[in-house]
C-alpha cells in the first residue's frame, strides 16, 4: 500500500460523474478519473461505429490542438508519429528558389541562397517519408516521420542544441503525446479535451503486463 499510485490522473471537463479507474496496480489506492460520455454514432451501422472510432484516434491533434515551439523562422510541433516544421518565407517565393534536404538524422533548408535550417535532428526519422511543400508562396511546411513512434519519444528540441522547447512547453508536449497514446489505446473515449497530471512522463505507465 506504500507510495503513490503510479497512474496519471485524467480529468474530462464535459462529464462530471466519477468512477474508479479499471487500470490499477495491485496494492495501489484507486485513482479517480472523470470520463466523458462516449460519442455515439447517428445510426446502428457497425461500419459507421468503426469509422467514428478511427477518426477519434487519427485526428486527435486536430481536435485537441497542438503545442507549438516558436522559432526565429517559424515554429515546430510534434505528434507521436511526426514532426511538423512551418517556415515563414518572403511572399512570392517560388519552389525553384528552395533547396531542402531531408535525411534520416539531418536537415538542410535554404531559400534564395540564404540558409535557414541546417543541423542534426534531435532524433532519427524515416528519410524516404519526409516531405516539404510550399504553401501560398509564403510558407514552407515540412513533415518528418519519427523512427521511434512511442509516446515517450517527445523531442525537446528540433535540432541538437537548437530550437529547444522551454521546460514548461516541453511538459505540455509530453502531456499531449501521453493523451494521444491513451486515445489510441482506448478509442471509445474522447481524450482531446482531457487534462492530465501525475505519472505521464515518458509516455505514461506501461500496462502491458497487467493481468498476466
Amino acid at each position: 500500500m506504500g507510495g503513490p499510485c503510479p497512474l496519471p490522473c485524467l480529468q474530462f471537463p464535459e462529464y462530471t460523474a466519477q468512477r474508479p479507474s479499471p487500470l490499477t496496480f495491485p496494492g495501489s489506492p484507486l485513482p479517480v478519473r472523470k470520463f466523458p460520455l462516449p460519442h455515439k454514432p447517428a445510426t446502428n451501422s457497425p461500419y459507421q461505429c468503426v469509422n467514428i472510432i478511427e477518426a477519434m484516434s487519427v485526428h486527435f491533434d486536430e481536435r485537441s490542438g497542438t503545442v507549438r515551439c516558436k522559432t526565429p523562422w517559424g515554429e515546430w510541433y510534434q505528434t507521436m508519429e511526426e514532426i511538423f516544421i512551418d517556415v515563414h518565407v518572403p511572399v512570392g517565393t517560388s519552389a525553384k528558389e528552395i533547396k531542402c534536404s531531408l535525411g534520416s538524422k539531418d536537415i538542410a533548408l535554404s531559400v534564395k541562397g540564404q540558409e535557414i535550417l541546417k543541423g542534426k535532428l534531435f532524433d532519427s526519422t524515416v528519410s524516404d517519408e519526409g516531405t516539404w511543400t510550399l504553401e501560398d508562396k509564403k510558407q514552407i511546411s515540412i513533415v518528418l516521420r519519427k523512427s521511434n513512434r512511442q509516446a515517450g519519444n517527445c523531442w525537446s528540441s528540433l535540432l541538437e542544441g537548437q530550437y529547444h522547447a522551454d521546460p514548461l512547453l516541453q511538459d505540455e508536449m509530453q502531456k499531449k503525446l501521453t493523451l494521444e497514446r491513451f486515445q489510441r489505446e482506448h478509442p471509445g473515449f474522447d481524450f482531446s479535451g482531457a487534462d492530465i497530471s501525475g505519472n505521464y512522463g515518458g509516455g505514461g505507465p506501461d500496462f502491458s503486463n497487467l493481468g498476466k
